[in-house]
């Protein structure tokens, strides 16, 4: 599965949560999900067996990449809680795919911190901008007065999303409002 002999920028343990086209809808089992300058593998972890009988693995490269995001699931203590990855990609026939990925760890507060750990090293690696379907910064001379609303909001979801700091979105902000 991996197409080259190189180390990964880090390595999660993580669960499938479903989406994919060739594999169940959800399904028990631990997959090592390693992230690359330039993709996402997931491989079947050798513990618990069972999973490489059904898990044969998975690659994204980022240019195929469309959107990522990182959903709120429920904790056990009624604790919401940011522990889910959601990649969005162009299938090889073309079709858009979302699977979703359970990041593992302890506790929920362990998924969550283990969950911005991997977008920091994704900013940090500037593996978001790597994205196909990432928007492209707009020339400044192309936004009118009337849009400005419209990328605000769109910067304040990228920030949400995890995609923009906070203080980049304020800056950006900051630009924009200073435009009207």
């Amino acid at each position: 599965m991996s197409v080259r002999n190189e180390e990964p920028i880090a390595t999660f343990w993580v669960s499938y949560k479903g989406g994919h086209p060739n594999y169940p809808t959800e399904k028990l089992g631990a997959i090592n999900l390693e992230l690359f300058d330039d993709r996402f593998e997931f491989h079947p972890s050798l513990w618990p067996l069972e999973t490489v009988s059904w898990f044969k693995g998975l690659l994204i490269p980022f240019d195929r990449v469309l959107s990522i995001g990182f959903q709120q699931t429920m904790g056990s203590l009624v604790l919401s809680v940011e522990n889910t990855i959601v990649i969005v990609y162009s299938f090889k026939s073309g079709r858009e795919v979302s699977v979703r990925f359970q990041i593992s760890a302890i506790t929920v507060y362990g998924q969550e911190k283990k969950c911005r750990e991997l977008k920091d090293l994704m900013r940090n690696h500037g593996i978001f901008a790597k994205f196909s379907g990432q928007p492209k910064p707009v020339a400044k001379h192309i936004v009118s007065a009337e849009d400005i609303p419209s990328q605000i909001e769109k910067l304040s979801t990228l920030r949400d999303k995890g995609i923009v700091s906070p203080d980049e979105f304020e800056k950006k902000k900051a630009e924009l409002l200073a435009r009207m």
